[in-house]
């Protein structure tokens, strides 16, 4: 079936999909419930609440002007502080309630992935609802997950991971029936993500690639064209620059980007090529899995050589992979 004779499904969630929602967030929950009885792991977990005063104080107009603007950890994330301030406000330093939330927040994520990806979702519904499931399934149990629900700390990613979702599905209602109420929404979540955790840069881009598959909207009758679905994401790649030029400049100021300094170009590239392949190798085999990888520029001293090899692999393999999907792109767009 091709791009353009596919019908992309855009309804909103019916029982059904309310149904499935529940039984993932239930799944993701039974699934990361051994987690709540962790402790802390000595990890920068004082970093951000056990040895941070203006965290472990709890919530206090003081607390909420240093979550705006602070750039401890060398991050800007004033939505991920003030969580973090309200579960010691709620719970103290007990770790069992804090490592909850995060289960909570990824059941929900998990959920509202299955949701919103089935409202985006091509073809006929009950396609669009399997082909959501299984997506949304294997990000609530895959093991790459399991480091931002089991780590405290990581509380940046699974709460910018909940308004990427609520993006996801605003876009949905958008591309159903545009108004400004409808992009209000997804601007204001996309804007609530960014301030948990800039990782959302990206996210225009996608919404760029929804709207080409599955929504086809510059296929359809007085849809919108081409360049009109970039201009109408201009705000929201305001929002995105403004973010990244914080995150930029918080960065450079705290010293995290020293760490790759003597690298050279062809080191840098090299080392990227490496990371696609690396997080490739994980999706599908996922062992030895940790929370710091070192720089293998780094363990290398900057010689080129023991990179060489691997990144040019690893860039056969992505070249491979783009010229297939270029040729599938009408016989399976997705």
């Amino acid at each position: 079936m091709s791009a353009a004779s596919s019908q992309p499904t855009t309804s909103g969630p019916d029982r059904r999909d309310w149904t499935i929602f529940f039984l993932l967030v239930a799944v993701t929950l039974l699934v990361y419930g051994r987690v709540v009885a962790n402790e802390f792991v000595d990890y920068d977990v004082e970093d951000y609440i056990t040895g941070n005063p203006n965290v472990r104080s709890g919530l206090s107009w003081e607390n909420v002007e240093w979550a705006f603007t602070q750039t401890r950890s060398a991050n800007w994330h004033p939505l991920t502080w003030l969580s973090h301030i309200l579960d010691c406000e709620l719970w103290g330093l007990r770790p069992q309630p804090h490592h909850l939330t995060n289960v909570v927040l990824h059941g929900l994520n998990a959920g509202l992935l299955f949701l919103a990806l089935s409202a985006l979702g091509g073809w006929k519904r009950g396609v669009a609802r399997g082909l959501a499931l299984a997506t949304a399934g294997l990000f609530a149990v895959h093991p790459l997950r399991v480091e931002s629900v089991a780590w405290a700390a990581e509380r940046k990613d699974v709460l910018s991971g909940l308004f990427f979702m609520l993006t996801l599905l605003a876009w949905a209602g958008y591309a159903r029936r545009p108004s400004l109420r409808s992009y209000t929404l997804v601007f204001l979540a996309l804007g609530l993500g960014l301030l948990a955790k800039p990782m959302l840069v990206s996210v225009p881009f996608v919404l760029l690639l929804f709207d080409v598959w599955p929504l086809a909207r510059h296929r359809r009758p007085k849809g919108p064209g081409p360049w009109s679905l970039v201009t109408e994401k201009l705000p929201l790649f305001a929002l995105v620059v403004a973010a990244s030029t914080v995150t930029f400049l918080v960065q450079i100021g705290s010293g995290a980007g020293e760490g790759g300094q003597g690298l050279g170009l062809v080191a840098r590239g090299a080392t990227a090529l490496m990371g696609y392949g690396f997080y490739l190798e994980k999706t599908l085999w996922p062992t030895g899995l940790a929370c710091f990888y070192p720089h293998p520029a780094l363990l290398s001293q900057g010689k080129l050589e023991p990179l060489a090899l691997p990144a040019l692999v690893v860039l056969a393999i992505l070249v491979l992979l783009s010229v297939g999907c270029w040729f599938l792109r009408r016989k399976a767009p997705y």
